[in-house]
C-alpha cells in the first residue's frame, strides 16, 4: 500500500496554520467540479496516476477507486463560504476544483485515486489563495485535529463531520461588544494611584513607595460577562521604556500580556475565551515586580483610551462531546467535605501513574449524611455543588442534581461515605439507605459503564483536642472514634451486597499520627490539613483503586519533600492492613539540624511585621489582603506583609521558639488559591527552591500552639519567638594595597614601590624556579567569596600562584589543598588573572581539618619560570602586580 506523504510538504502545511484568515464569497450551493465543462485534475505526489475530481456516480477505471466524501458541516455565522477538501493528494493546497457540493443538508465531493493509495486530508474554507489554511477545521473545543486518512481500495462513501472551522463562529455564537473603560476601576493599594476619568479617557498617575512592588488598578468584570468574555482590545499610551502588564485574573488560568511602552498610542490584544470563564477582574500594572523605596519611589503615568470586550454567547453552544482517552480513570464521590479532603490532590497522582484521561468529581454538601443523600436522590433535588477536576484544577457548578452528574461521564468508581458526626456510630449505617444510593447510581451510570465499581471511604477520627460538636459522642476520645469507624465498616460495609471497595483513609491518618508529626494532621481538629494530610489520603485512594505503585510519586508544592515518604509509608500500610494501626518508622525528624546563622543577619521585624491579623489565601474577597478586624480570633495571630523572593531570598532561615506555630501561606498567582499550607512548629526552616516552589508570594500567620490572644506582653513574647535571618548583602569589591616581600634576594629585584619584580636566571620549570610573595592585611571577613589577582608579566612567562596564610609563609597547611595552586602561561598581552573561590577553599580546608578564616589568607605567592618552550631559556623577566581584589 502506497502512502502519499512528503515530510517537507507536511512541514509547510503546519507552518500555514499561522497565516492570517480569509474567505471568498461564493454561493452556498457550490457546483461540483464534475459538473463543469472542463474537469480539472490534480497530480498525487509520488505517483504516476492522475487523480481526477469527479462527480458522484461516475464510473471508475479498473486500476482506480472512487472515494465519495459525505460531510456534515455546522451552520456558521451569516455569510457564504466555499468548503474545500485538501491534503496529500493535492500538495496540501486549497483548490477551487476541490470544493464540496451541497445536496440537502450535506456536502459531497468524489475523488478518484489509484487503488492502494492512502491519503491524508482535512476540510477548510477556501481563503484568499490556494495556500491559505487559516480557516482549517478544528475540534469542538477549538484545538487542532489529527489529519484524516482514507485508503482507496474500492468504491465507497466516507462519512465525515466537521465540528467547526478555526476563527469562524458557529451560528449560535452571538458576538457583542462592550466598553469596559469606566469609573469602576479602583486602586488596589488605595494610596498608590490617582485616577481621573475625563472625556472617555482614563489618566493614571502612580507612585510606588517602599515595599509596593505589585501595585495595580483593577476593574471588576460583571457576573453576566464572565462566561462570555472572549477577548479584549486595549488602547493606551504609556511612557517609553516602561513595562506594563495587562491581566485578566481570578480564573484558573489567568491571561496576561507584557507590553513595553513607546510613548505613543498602542493596542494590546488579549485572546482569553478558553480560560477566563471564572475570571473576575481586569488588572493593569505599571513596572510589575519593581519595588520603590522611601527615598526613590517609582513614579509615572499612563493613559487608557478604550477597553473593548468581545462577548460571545457561549451558553448557546452545544454541550461538549467528551472523547475518552486511551487510559482513563473517572471517580465520582457522592459526599461532603471529607470527600473533598480525600480527593483534592489525587489528580496529579493519577497523572503521574500514567492515566491520560482523568476526571475526579464530588457531589458536595457540607456535613451531608447518607440519609440526606438518599432523600436528595429520591426527590431528584438540585441540592449539590458539583465539583469537577478534569485538568488539574477544580471547578464548581451550583445547584446540580445527582442524576445530572451520574449521567455526564462514564464513571469507573462511585463512592459514598458517612458524615463524620456519625462515622463511628454503627446504628447510622442503615443498609437500606446505602443500597438505595448504590442502586440509584448504578441504574444511571450503567448506561455508559455497566461495570462501574462502588467505593466506601472509611473516614478518620477527630484530633484529640478537637472542638467538634459531635466529639462528645465518642467521649472526646480519638481511639474510641477510630475503633467505632473500624467496627461500623467491618460490620456494615464489608458484607454489603454491592461489595464496595473500602478506601481506608481513616487508617492512613491514624498511621500518620504515629510519625513525628503526631496529632497535627488536621487544620481545624477534623478536616485534613491541605498539605500532607490531604496528600496522604489521596495516595490511599490512588493506591487502593489502581493497585499501582506509589513509590515514585512526587508531592505537590503544598507538601514539603521530607513529608512525602511518611505519607507513602502510612498509605501503603493502611491499604495492606485497613483495620489496624501500623506504627511508622518515621518517629524522629532526622532532617532537623542546627543551621549556621553566623553568615546571616536577622531581618528587622519592622520591615515585614504588619501586626495582629492573618491571611486566608482561599477567602472569597480578601485572598491577598490580611484580615484585621480587631476580633479576639483575629488578634490570636500576628501576620506579615506579602514577601517575594527578593524579600526572602534562597538561603534565608526561619527560626521559631517552642510553644508557637506559623502557617506559611503561599500564592502561585494573584488570585484566590485552591489550597493552603498547614501550620508548622519546626524550630528552623531553610528557605530553598523547594520551599518557594512555584509561589510568587509567601506570608506568615504566627500564633500560639493551643491558641490565645496575642496582645500586650503576649504580642511582644510572640514576636520574640519568630525570627527571619537572611543572607548578608554581598559586599562591594575591595582592592587591597599589598607590600612586597622578597624571599629569594639573589634572583628577584623589587622596584616601583614593591609592585614590580625583576627575575633573573630563570629556569625552564617550576621546580627550582624563582619565587616571591606579596603580603596584605584583611581587617575583617565581610562575606567575600572570591579573591582575584591580576598580573602584567613578560609574554611567555610561566607563573604558578597560590594563597598562603600568616602562620607559615611557604609550604604552609594550605599548600596541598585542591584548587589552591594555579599555573598559567602569559600570551602576547602578558596579562594573567588568577581567581580563587573562597567557599570552595573553605570547604576544602574544613574537609582537611584545617581551621580556616579569611583573615588568615594574607599572602599571595608566585613561582616563575620560562614557559615559552624555546631552546634558549629566558634569562630575565618582570612581574607587575596590578591588583589583589576581594569580591
Amino acid at each position: 500500500m502506497k502512502k502519499i506523504f512528503i515530510l517537507s510538504l507536511l512541514a509547510c502545511f503546519i507552518s500555514l496554520f499561522v497565516v492570517g484568515c480569509g474567505k471568498t464569497e461564493a454561493p452556498t450551493d457550490t457546483q461540483a467540479p464534475a459538473t463543469t465543462t472542463q474537469t480539472p485534475t490534480t497530480q498525487a505526489p509520488g505517483t504516476t496516476a492522475e487523480v481526477t475530481t469527479q462527480a458522484p456516480g461516475t464510473t471508475t477505471q479498473s486500476n482506480t477507486a472512487l472515494l465519495k466524501f459525505e460531510v456534515d458541516i455546522p451552520k456558521l455565522e451569516d455569510g457564504d463560504y466555499t468548503y474545500v477538501i485538501f491534503g496529500s493528494f493535492s500538495d496540501w493546497k486549497l483548490l477551487a476544483s476541490n470544493a464540496l457540493t451541497k445536496e440537502g443538508n450535506k456536502y459531497y465531493i468524489s475523488l478518484e485515486f489509484e487503488i492502494g493509495t492512502t491519503i491524508e486530508y482535512k476540510y477548510a474554507i477556501l481563503g484568499a489563495n490556494d495556500t491559505d489554511t487559516s480557516n482549517v477545521e478544528q475540534s469542538k473545543t477549538k484545538t487542532d485535529i489529527e489529519n484524516r486518512t482514507a485508503t482507496a481500495d474500492d468504491v465507497k462513501t466516507i462519512t465525515d463531520k466537521v465540528e467547526r472551522f478555526k476563527d469562524v463562529l458557529l451560528h449560535s455564537e452571538v458576538i457583542e461588544y462592550k466598553n469596559l473603560l469606566d469609573n469602576t476601576f479602583y486602586d488596589n493599594d488605595r494610596v498608590v494611584h490617582t485616577m481621573t476619568f475625563e472625556g472617555n479617557t482614563m489618566k493614571v498617575d502612580y507612585s510606588k513607595a517602599e515595599g509596593r512592588s505589585y501595585a495595580c488598578i483593577i476593574r471588576p468584570i460583571q457576573d453576566d460577562e464572565i462566561n462570555r468574555l472572549d477577548n479584549l482590545t486595549i488602547v493606551f499610551k504609556g511612557e517609553e521604556g516602561v513595562t506594563y502588564l495587562f491581566k485578566v485574573e481570578g480564573g484558573d488560568s489567568p491571561q496576561e500580556n507584557y507590553v513595553v511602552g513607546t510613548g505613543a498610542e498602542q493596542t494590546v490584544e488579549m485572546k482569553i475565551s478558553e480560560s477566563a470563564h471564572s475570571s473576575k477582574r481586569l488588572v493593569i500594572f505599571a513596572h510589575p515586580g519593581k519595588t520603590g523605596t522611601s527615598s526613590e519611589p517609582i513614579t509615572g503615568s499612563y493613559e487608557i483610551y478604550s477597553i473593548v470586550a468581545t462577548l460571545k454567547n457561549f451558553d448557546s453552544m452545544e454541550p461538549e462531546e467528551y472523547v475518552e482517552g486511551e487510559n482513563p480513570i473517572h471517580i465520582l464521590a457522592i459526599g461532603n467535605s471529607f470527600s473533598d479532603d480525600g480527593l483534592w490532590l489525587i489528580y496529579d497522582i493519577l497523572k503521574q501513574l500514567g492515566y491520560d484521561d482523568i476526571i475526579v468529581a464530588n457531589l458536595y454538601i457540607g456535613g451531608c449524611t447518607v440519609a440526606t443523600h438518599k432523600d436528595n436522590l429520591q426527590n431528584d433535588r438540585a441540592a449539590y455543588t458539583y465539583r469537577v477536576n478534569k485538568d488539574g484544577t477544580w471547578n464548581s457548578k451550583e445547584s446540580k442534581k445527582a442524576s445530572y452528574a451520574l449521567a455526564e461521564y462514564r464513571w469507573d468508581f462511585i463512592s459514598l461515605q458517612q458524615a463524620s458526626n456519625y462515622s463511628g456510630l454503627e446504628e447510622y449505617y442503615v443498609t437500606a439507605d446505602i443500597d438505595y444510593i448504590y442502586q440509584y447510581a448504578y441504574d444511571i451510570a450503567k448506561e455508559k459503564n455497566p461495570n462501574v465499581q462502588f467505593v466506601w471511604q472509611m473516614t478518620w477520627a477527630y484530633q484529640q483536642n478537637s472542638t467538634h460538636s459531635a466529639f462528645p459522642y465518642y467521649n472526646k476520645d480519638q481511639m474510641t472514634m477510630y475503633n467505632g469507624i473500624i467496627g461500623a465498616t467491618q460490620n456494615k460495609i464489608v458484607p454489603d451486597k454491592f461489595n464496595p471497595i473500602v478506601v481506608p483513609s481513616g487508617t492512613t491518618i491514624q498511621n500518620l499520627r504515629t510519625t513525628y508529626l503526631g496529632d497535627t494532621i488536621t487544620r481545624d481538629g477534623y478536616h485534613l490539613n491541605e498539605g500532607f494530610g490531604r496528600f496522604a489520603a489521596a495516595l490511599t485512594w490512588a493506591l487502593k483503586l489502581t493497585g499501582k505503585s506509589i513509590d515514585d510519586i512526587k508531592g505537590p508544592a503544598s507538601v514539603l519533600s521530607k513529608y512525602v515518604p511518611l505519607c507513602k509509608e502510612c498509605a501503603k500500610n493502611a491499604v495492606a492492613k485497613p483495620f489496624e494501626i501500623t506504627n511508622s518508622e518515621f518517629t524522629e525528624d532526622t532532617t532537623q539540624q542546627q543551621i549556621d546563622l553566623s553568615k546571616l543577619i536577622e531581618l528587622d521585624q519592622s520591615e515585614y511585621i504588619l501586626g495582629n491579623g492573618y491571611y486566608n489565601s482561599q477567602d472569597a474577597s480578601k485572598y491577598m489582603t490580611p484580615i484585621q478586624d480587631g476580633s479576639d480570633f483575629c488578634n490570636g495571630f500576628i501576620t506579615t506583609k506579602l514577601m517575594t523572593k527578593e524579600d526572602l531570598p534562597i538561603g534565608s532561615v526561619i527560626v521559631l521558639s517552642s510553644g508557637y506555630q506559623y502557617r506559611p501561606e503561599g500564592w502561585v498567582d494573584e488570585a484566590r488559591q485552591t489550597s493552603r499550607n498547614n501550620n508548622t512548629t519546626e524550630a528552623q526552616v531553610l528557605v530553598d527552591e523547594d520551599w518557594w516552589s512555584n509561589y510568587i508570594y509567601r506570608a506568615f500567620n504566627l500564633s500560639k500552639v493551643g491558641g490565645g490572644v496575642l496582645t500586650g506582653d503576649a504580642y511582644t513574647a510572640a514576636l520574640a519567638s519568630f525570627k527571619i535571618y537572611v543572607p548578608k548583602p554581598k559586599p562591594s569589591p575591595l582592592t587591597i594595597t599589598p607590600s612586597a616581600v622578597n624571599q629569594s634576594s639573589d634572583y628577584v629585584d623589587w622596584s616601583n614601590e614593591n609592585k614590580t619584580a625583576t627575575l633573573k636566571n630563570l629556569k625552564n620549570s617550576i621546580t627550582g624556579g624563582q619565587w616571591g610573595r606579596w603580603d596584605y592585611t584583611i581587617a575583617e571577613d565581610l562575606g567575600y567569596t572570591k579573591v582575584t589577582v591580576v598580573l602584567n608579566v613578560t609574554p611567555g612567562l610561566k607563573i604558578m600562584a597560590k594563597l598562603d596564610s600568616s602562620a607559615t609563609p611557604k609550604n604552609n597547611a594550605y599548600d596541598g589543598m585542591a584548587g589552591n595552586k594555579t599555573t598559567l602561561i602569559a600570551d602576547e598581552t602578558g596579562v594573567l588573572t588568577f581567581e580563587w573561590d573562597l567557599d570552595a577553599f573553605a570547604a576544602a580546608a574544613n574537609a582537611a581539618g584545617i581551621q580556616y578564616t579569611l583573615t588568615n589568607l594574607t599572602k599571595f605567592v608566585f613561582f616563575a619560570c620560562d614557559g615559552t618552550g624555546n631552546e634558549t631559556v629566558m634569562t630575565s623577566a618582570t612581574i607587575e602586580l596590578v591588583s589583589i581584589t576581594l569580591s
